[in-house]
């Protein structure tokens, strides 16, 4: 089996250039594929960019943002700012999916968390927890709504 957490990476970038960019910075070797999501209905489409509701809620989302001065006020880990986030519990930003059902990429990405965290030694591990449902895996904004109730 590959132990994919030292294995060379390689990271295929859809879309924003802003995140291969910052690979190739650190020597990582990257592919990049040029896609947008597709217009859809042409005449739906045309009727939201002249939708007048629609451009000035767009000028105050943007002029909210820019007047927002953020700052740091402490970092660590989530858990211990949200203790309900304790640990086997993962959050993501797809759709509701099941273990059966998630695809390689995230797959690994779940795989590597367990790791990393230390909830397991292994992948063989990891696959136990999640076929098994010792994980706790949801959508990160649906999560998130829970806990600030």
């Amino acid at each position: 089996m590959v132990n994919f957490m030292q294995a060379p990476m390689s990271v295929i970038n859809v879309g924003a250039d802003l995140f291969a960019d910052a690979l190739e910075i650190q020597g990582v070797e990257v592919s990049r594929v040029a896609w947008r999501p597709p217009a859809g209905d042409v005449e739906a489409l045309r009727q939201l960019l002249a939708d007048r509701e629609v451009d000035e809620a767009n000028n105050v989302a943007v002029g909210r943002m820019l007047a927002a001065h953020p700052v740091i006020v402490d970092v660590r880990p989530a858990h211990e700012g949200m203790p309900v986030l304790r640990e086997y519990k993962l959050l993501h930003a797809g759709p509701p999916i099941e273990w059966k059902r998630m695809c390689g990429p995230m797959r690994g990405a779940v795989r590597g968390a367990c790791i990393y965290e230390g909830w397991a030694k292994d992948e063989e591990v990891v696959l136990f927890h999640c076929q098994c449902r010792f994980l706790w895996l949801k959508i990160v904004h649906r999560a998130i709504r829970h806990l600030l109730r």
